[in-house]
């Protein structure tokens, strides 16, 4: 299967290579990984909207759901915190800088 030329060419746009190596060039070092960052982002907003759940609920269930779903979301949140860390800890023990 050929992918049509369009497709071809946003692909290569998509590439954002050129972002870290900007960023490189001008002396600041981006040691954020964005995917990890937004997704924790977005848990902690179902976190929130757990304790919506909780606090709207006039039954049991609608209750536990929402502790749970806010229960997960820190706990989620916490271990992409530790996974950071851990890489970062690792980088520093192999002499690296890059995170």
């Amino acid at each position: 299967m050929r992918w049509p030329k369009w497709l071809v060419r946003f692909g290569q746009r998509a590439d954002l290579s050129w972002v870290v190596t900007k960023a490189t060039n001008s002396g600041v070092e981006m040691n954020i990984d964005a995917s990890d960052f937004i997704v924790g982002i977005l848990v902690a907003v179902l976190g929130v909207l757990g304790l919506f759940l909780v606090s709207g609920a006039v039954d049991d269930e609608m209750y536990i759901f929402g502790l749970a779903l806010f229960i997960f979301a820190c706990l989620f949140d916490i271990g992409l915190i530790k996974a950071r860390f851990d890489r970062k800890e690792a980088a520093r023990a192999t002499g690296g800088t890059h995170v």
